[in-house]
């Protein structure tokens, strides 16, 4: 993915919104979600192309894409910093689309953003290893609850 310079994000946080975008409850649509994420290069019809090709392609299977973005990091030496980053953009996704934990009609997804928010806030006090550890089990046990 070919992401503008006026854009301060990297293509691993512009899928976690994405996924963000497309978990909420009344998940939101390809250009809803391309306004609120990449105001400032409306215009760059390449760069949309691009990202509602990549929202498609986490559409068509929400479980997979989801495993692959935010599980396929746990090895990485940045692990902390990555998880930070991508946590912040899927809960930023969730919350404009309405999707907080306090309203979710849907228990397991409630319980699982009101985990990661306190993940979030844990890891950004003072980064753990049992933090790396409860990561992967929130995402774990919520990806096979679909």
């Amino acid at each position: 993915m070919n992401i503008p310079q006026d854009l301060d994000m990297t293509t691993l946080q512009v899928k976690a919104y994405l996924l963000g975008a497309l978990m909420a409850e009344k998940p939101r649509s390809f250009e809803a979600a391309f306004k609120d994420m990449a105001e400032e290069v409306q215009g760059n019809d390449v760069f949309k192309k691009q990202t509602e090709a990549l929202y498609l392609e986490l559409k068509k299977d929400l479980k997979k894409s989801l495993a692959e973005t935010f599980l396929s990091i746990l090895e990485e030496e940045n692990f902390f910093e990555l998880a930070q980053d991508q946590l912040d953009f899927f809960l930023t996704a969730l919350s404009l689309s309405g999707t907080h934990f306090e309203n979710c009609s849907d228990e397991n997804l409630g319980e699982f953003i009101d985990a990661l928010e306190d993940l979030l806030m844990e890891m950004e006090d003072a980064p753990l290893e049992e933090h790396k550890e409860d990561y992967q089990s929130y995402f774990q046990t919520f990806i096979e609850s679909l």
